[in-house]
């Protein structure tokens, strides 16, 4: 037997978690645009949103997964449930938006991670650099 109770918060649940795949998805797309900016603060303040989010899905699926097991799964009013302000297609739709935007992220993130580590090798080969100590100072000796 079916509890509309049960359903309700079904199907609240679902609309949260929906809610919460485009806010994470549009973090990430502004994360991006920090990263491409190179703004360091924005970034972190991203990272714990992302992080928020991520919880937030988190524990929304655990509560899915336990309304689910509490509505009887032969029911109609489950397979197609009315009264949600999102339809199936345009949670798919999101999250693979979702997905799409993560990749992009994630290859920006090893982009950036390969330039930083140019950089270091770049520095660390410029310190190693061998200075001869008798020109430098045969140089200042010459200016005096």
């Amino acid at each position: 037997m079916l509890k509309t109770s049960s359903l309700t918060s079904y199907k609240e649940l679902l609309d949260h978690r929906f809610e919460a795949v485009l806010g994470l998805t549009e973090t990430l797309h502004r994360s991006q645009y920090a990263l491409l900016r190179r703004d360091h603060e924005e970034l972190q303040l991203l990272n714990q949103q992302q992080q928020t989010y991520c919880g937030e899905l988190q524990f929304l699926d655990v509560e899915l997964t336990s309304a689910r097991e509490s509505i009887d799964e032969n029911s109609a009013s489950v397979a197609n449930p009315g009264g949600m302000r999102y339809t199936g297609e345009e949670m798919a739709a999101g999250e693979a938006w979702l997905v799409k935007s993560y990749k992009i992220h994630a290859a920006l993130l090893r982009r950036a991670k390969r330039s930083v580590n140019v950089m270091i090798n770049v520095a660390e080969s410029e310190a190693k650099a061998y200075r001869s100590p008798l020109s430098f100072e045969s140089m200042r000796a010459a200016e005096e």
